[in-house]
């Protein structure tokens, strides 16, 4: 009788017994285990992974295809897209045979604690930094139109994204989701207004006209973090109902953000004539009704992808602290950690606020 540990005569991954028993007791402790809850759809796996790759980053893509020829620019979007693809594959396929669905379970059972901390560390430093971005520029695209200070629209802010990060689930943010897709699409649709009947650029009058060193360091981090959803993905694939499908979500996911990403980057080439600014709205005068909502659906999508962000760092702390904090259940603790985290945001917030005036004078 053939052994039960090999697959067509390959030996399985071996696990050290001491990880193992490691990595089962995170999993007692904690509620990002691998036992997830599969209640994902398919709908709600292709909002969660495209409203997490979507976002404020849109606004400087036309300046990305103005560094270089508009052909290469669309044409790097394409080579950075299914580079993206490749890394989400290759986070299913760890994923499909460890049966894990998070970088914390997986580094438990793979890696020594010091490196094991070294991926917390570069888990939780972007996805702070992003909560703490989002906020700002969510603040930057409000308070043109209410009349509160900044400090007092912060908290506001804050207090109505806590209830949002207190979820479990990517499915259960599906709607919030939802609404940071139909904003993204809008944003794209008000570009293309602008672009409708106005002539391609005259390319003899532009300053770049053929693709340099300097044209590709500028645009391929920002063509490349465009796509990045990687913090989330696992999650989104834990959760997932019908695992074989992940495969063509992904795809779809992939395609909506290049089709969106092409089009925005192109209508806004041909709106400023081959010369968009870095944030292409500035470009418009702030009288302009139009940009008014998209600055209104931006900052709605900072609010719903807040979330997002954040649930990395709360399923970390979860995982460190549960196992010794027992008989603490998951609501105790996640409660006063998200609260104290949303006060962190408003006071790092107010600290980069300070910081960058500073430097500005």
């Amino acid at each position: 009788m053939p052994p039960t540990d090999v697959v067509e005569g390959v030996p399985l991954l071996v696990v050290k017994p001491h990880a193992a028993s490691l990595d089962k007791l995170v999993q007692s402790k904690s509620p990002t285990s691998t036992n997830t809850n599969n209640q994902g759809s398919v709908f709600s796996s292709y909002v969660g992974i495209l409203c997490a790759m979507l976002g404020a980053g849109i606004m400087t893509l036309p300046s990305t295809i103005s560094a270089m020829t508009p052909a290469f620019g669309v044409g790097l979007l394409l080579v950075t897209g299914f580079l993206a693809f490749a890394s989400l594959r290759c986070l299913c396929l760890s994923a499909d045979v460890t049966g894990l669905y998070s970088y914390e379970h997986l580094s438990t059972r793979f890696f020594p604690p010091i490196l094991q901390w070294m991926l917390r560390v570069l888990t939780l430093v972007p996805c702070f930094g992003a909560c703490v971005m989002y906020m700002i520029v969510a603040m930057d695209m409000l308070l043109p139109f209410v009349g509160i200070s900044r400090p007092l629209l912060c908290a506001a802010y804050a207090v109505l994204a806590y209830p949002l990060c207190l979820l479990d689930s990517f499915h259960a943010l599906q709607y919030s989701n939802t609404v940071v897709i139909f904003c993204i699409f809008y944003i794209t649709g008000v570009l293309v207004h602008h672009a409708w009947g106005r002539p391609w650029p005259d390319q003899s009058t532009l300053p770049i006209t053929s693709v340099t060193w300097a044209g590709l360091a500028y645009a391929i981090p920002i063509q490349t973090f465009s796509f990045c959803c990687h913090f989330n993905y696992m999650r989104v694939y834990g959760e997932l109902q019908h695992k074989p499908l992940v495969s063509t979500i992904t795809w779809l996911v992939i395609g909506s953000a290049f089709l969106i990403y092409g089009t925005y980057s192109v209508a806004g080439y041909i709106v400023f004539q081959g010369l968009p600014p870095h944030d292409i709205l500035t470009g418009f005068p702030i009288s302009d009704a139009s940009v008014t909502g998209v600055r209104l659906a931006l900052a709605m999508c900072m609010w719903c992808k807040m979330p997002l962000a954040y649930q990395p760092i709360r399923d970390v702390a979860e995982v460190v602290c549960l196992p010794y904090l027992a008989p603490l259940t998951k609501w105790p603790f996640r409660v006063p950690f998200t609260g104290v985290h949303s006060i962190h945001h408003v006071f790092s917030l107010a600290l980069t606020t300070t910081l960058m005036t500073r430097l500005s004078c």
